[in-house]
């Protein structure tokens, strides 16, 4: 869990520290810096939803350490995933600057998007914790549903 805890936090956007350090808060109703962090806010909470969604389930399964193994490599591949999907919707040359080819609501654009993907992906971890019905044939290894 380290390691993804880590992964995770070297994933944050670069634009979301920068506004974090220039002093710039979340106001609805600001300007456009005002606006990306209000979506790096967003970004961030759907993030940690997402991670302490993951923690829970290594918790509950903690005695199946195949399945435990299996889900910790699908989450990395996820986070790849999460990112190549971002940089394929915003798509920067290695020469270029992401603000002349985007604007300036880039960082707000890409934290949102982000947050929608992790809330996806939170969706699909959550079926873990809340189970699936008895007899569900596409079950696997997902417990049956707490009553």
């Amino acid at each position: 869990m380290n390691k993804l805890a880590l992964l995770a936090i070297a994933l944050i956007p670069f634009s979301a520290v920068a506004i974090a350090e220039d002093g710039f808060k979340c106001r609805a109703e600001g300007n456009q810096m005002e606006l990306n962090a209000c979506a790096a806010d967003e970004y961030a909470a759907a993030d940690k939803e997402m991670n302490t969604i993951y923690r829970q389930i290594l918790k509950e399964y903690a005695d199946e350490p195949l399945f435990l193994g299996k889900l910790k490599i699908a989450q990395r591949l996820w986070v790849q995933l999460r990112d190549a999907e971002t940089e394929a919707r915003f798509p920067v040359g290695s020469n270029e600057n992401p603000r002349d080819v985007w604007g300036s609501a880039m960082p707000m654009d890409v934290d949102t998007y982000r947050a929608e993907l992790t809330r996806q992906r939170t969706k699909q971890l959550r079926v873990w914790i809340d189970g699936l019905p008895d007899g569900d044939n596409l079950a696997g290894s997902v417990h049956k549903k707490k009553k």
